[in-house]
């Protein structure tokens, strides 16, 4: 895992960044405060650097979006794309999250196992169509 320190940026710029990421998977600021048991008031204030985002409520966060302890806390450059991670729920971001910590070689492992099961489903389908 990648740690902020290690890379030298501000761990509340860092969680801010996150914040407005996961802000997208919201319709709304009012509906992320929502999930958050907060007021929206509150979270403009994180998106805007008027308050830091606290221990806390990074843990809330990462709890309400079923992501990984410490997901706040790391910057997410290599992710994937903000228009494709807007069309995402918080279970498939933390699915690819985990993936891109694996070695190639288990992720290429992962691809395979994923194509072989499309494929499967493909042939069951087809069988149950003919009968």
């Amino acid at each position: 895992m990648k740690l902020s320190y290690l890379i030298g940026m501000d761990i509340n710029l860092i969680r801010r960044n996150n914040l407005h990421r996961l802000l997208e998977l919201h319709p709304d600021q009012s509906a992320l405060a929502e999930a958050l048991g907060t007021l929206q008031g509150r979270i403009s204030d994180f998106l805007n650097g008027r308050r830091n985002i606290g221990n806390t409520i990074a843990r809330r966060t990462e709890q309400a979006h079923q992501l990984p302890y410490g997901w706040m806390d790391v910057v997410h450059s290599d992710e994937v794309s903000t228009g494709v991670k807007a069309n995402l729920r918080a279970d498939q971001i933390q699915l690819l999250y985990f993936y891109e910590q694996l070695l190639p070689e288990h992720q290429r492992v992962i691809r395979e196992t994923a194509s072989a099961y499309v494929m499967l489903e493909k042939t069951q389908q087809q069988q149950q169509q003919q009968q």
